[in-house]
This record gives structure tokens, sequence and C-alpha cells, in this order.
């Protein structure tokens, strides 16, 4: 976007969610960009409503022909129907940067166990990670800077809070994760793995299905091939330093990106909470979720998941259950 605005010197249209929970609200940020750079800024509010939701959800799990699988490809289809409305055919998005460049808090810690070997580095790295990083990390897997270095074939943190969910599960756990050992690097090779198999894949499956829906070419220019083999060329050394991330977007974007957003190091994922789209106390919506003669309670112990909740404050990790219910509830019954 910044590139593209530089070179064609045309006003460029952004499309963004703007979720009233804090921890995914990115407007301020989103209006500093677009003020600096003069953008068309197009801002779609996340709200509660149970009609339009379940309208939308049963469209989007019919289209995908199967589960949506995180709230974050559900709100991005709102984003695919305002570029269409707005009269677009191709939109632009990042997927693959996180991946390519360092995005998530756990590369931090793969990238102390890359560098463990140069000790000053080591130290001076995870002195302003503490500083500047730890105080975001909500995870608390994610705080031992040291986690790989002691072990660094423990991917437990892959999963966070998702094993508390499995005592609701009545089919147990059996599948066991895997990872592809394309190099030695610790955090190189933990990149490829979320390219190849576990995040991009799901990104674009999703994303492009939406765009689809809509009538719009996605295209991801992060992913382009010689980008992506040059980028594995680059040493570790240069991705991340001094408790920045994506070291090398940041500085190759200093002539035309406010210091204000260019060096802020706190990361804001592309997500939603359930409670910003769906009234969790409304009766009508709790029958529909807790209806005991779903073929999904094959799978899913509802009793026990609908005593345990507490309507009024839903964890984050029962959150994201409580919309994959939903998704593959809807999913089961329509191909029941």
């Amino acid at each position: 976007m910044l590139l593209a605005k530089k070179k064609l010197k045309k006003k460029i249209s952004t499309f963004s969610i703007i979720d009233s929970d804090e921890r995914y609200n990115e407007f301020n940020d989103i209006k500093k960009i677009s003020n600096n750079l003069n953008l068309d800024m197009n801002l779609i509010h996340l709200k509660k409503n149970k009609n339009s939701f379940f309208r939308n959800i049963f469209d989007l799990v019919n289209y995908h022909d199967g589960p949506i699988a995180t709230i974050s490809y559900y709100i991005h289809s709102f984003l695919s129907k305002k570029i269409s409305d707005k009269g677009f055919k191709i939109s632009i998005s990042g997927t693959g940067a996180d991946e390519i460049f360092t995005g998530y808090y756990d590369h931090y810690l793969h990238f102390f166990e890359t560098i463990k070997n140069d000790k000053s580095n080591l130290i001076n790295e995870i002195e302003h990670w503490k500083l500047h990083i730890s105080p975001f990390i909500r995870n608390e897997g994610l705080k031992n800077p040291y986690r790989y270095i002691d072990d660094k074939n423990n991917r437990e943190l892959i999963f966070e809070k998702n094993f508390d969910n499995l005592k609701y599960s009545n089919k147990g756990y059996t599948t066991k994760f895997k990872e592809v050992n394309f190099c030695s690097e610790s955090l190189r090779n933990r990149m490829m793995n979320e390219m190849f198999y576990e995040v991009v894949p799901v990104i674009l499956k999703h994303d492009d299905l939406n765009c689809m829906y809509n009538s719009i070419e996605n295209r991801s220019p992060y992913l382009d091939r010689e980008l992506y083999e040059y980028c594995l060329t680059i040493p570790p050394k240069f991705l991340i330093s001094q408790g920045y991330q994506k070291k090398i977007l940041r500085d190759i974007s200093k002539d035309f990106l406010i210091d204000d957003i260019r060096l802020n190091r706190k990361k804001r994922g592309f997500n939603a909470s359930i409670n910003s789209i769906l009234d969790l106390k409304d009766k009508e919506t709790q029958n529909f979720i807790f209806d005991h003669k779903s073929p999904i309670n094959e799978f899913i112990d509802l009793k026990k998941l609908e005593r345990d909740i507490n309507f009024h404050q839903i964890p984050n990790h029962l959150s994201k259950l409580i919309f994959n219910v939903i998704c593959t509830k809807i999913f089961l019954e329509k191909n029941n």
C-alpha cells in the first residue's frame, strides 16, 4: 500500500474492521496512517445483530462447504463485501508478511534459540524483549525467553489454551502435532511450517472463498515466489533487532511512514471476540447453540460446556470454541 501510494501517486482506498474490543481495535493507528498518506479510509464497525449474524454464517458455511475456522475469516467476509460494494474487482492483502519477516510473539523465542551461541547479542536482544515486548504478552507460556533454548522441540505454545477445551470433547484428542524439518534453524523452520502447512494455507482458503463469494480477486504480493526465495537467504539477525519484528519492513518504510506507526512494537491480530458480533446472553441464541438434539453432541459435550460458561464474561479460548461449535453445528445439520 505504501509503495503503491508513493509510486502511482493516486489516492489508495483501504478497508478495515473496527472492533470495540480494545484487544483488536486498531482505529487510532488506521486513522494516523490514513491522515499521513491521504488515503480513502473505509471502516466497518462490528455490531451485535443476531439475525444478520446467523444469516451471514449460514451463507458462509454453505459457500465454504465446511465450518469457518476462526472469527477472523468471518469478519474478513465483511471486508470483501465492502470492497465489492465500492466497485473494486481486486483486493490486495498482507498475507504472508508475518511468516516471512517474523510477526508473531513466539517468533522472538525461536529467534533467541537461533542466536543462542552469540551470547552478547542474545543478552542484548532479551533485554530489549523484556522492556518492550513482554508487557504486551497475555499468554504466560510466551513470557519465558529461554523456552526454546531449554527445549527446542517444545510446541505446546502453538495450541495456547486450546488444551483446556479438550475436556468438552466426546472423542478425545488423537491427532499428533507434526512439524516438517525444513532446516535446522529454529526460527526459519517454524515460519516455513506456518507458511506451507499451518497458517497461510488456511488464510488463503477462507480469504479466497470470501472474495470469490463477492466477485473479488484476492492478491497477496508477499507470496511472490521470487520474493520469498530471496527472503530465505536473509540471516535471522536482520529479521528481529532491538525488540523490533519485521525489522526490514520497518527500515525500508522510514522515508514515507510516520515513526509513530513504523516503530510501534505492539501487535494487534486481525481478530474479534464473539461478544462483539453476538449477544450470548440472548436465550434464543443459547437455545440454538446448546441444542442437545444436534448431531454435534456426538463430538462436543454441550451440557458440560453450557454449565461452565458465564455468559457475562467469556474467556478468549471459550469464545473461539463457541464460534467453532456454531459453525460445525450448522455444517453437520446441513449434511446430516
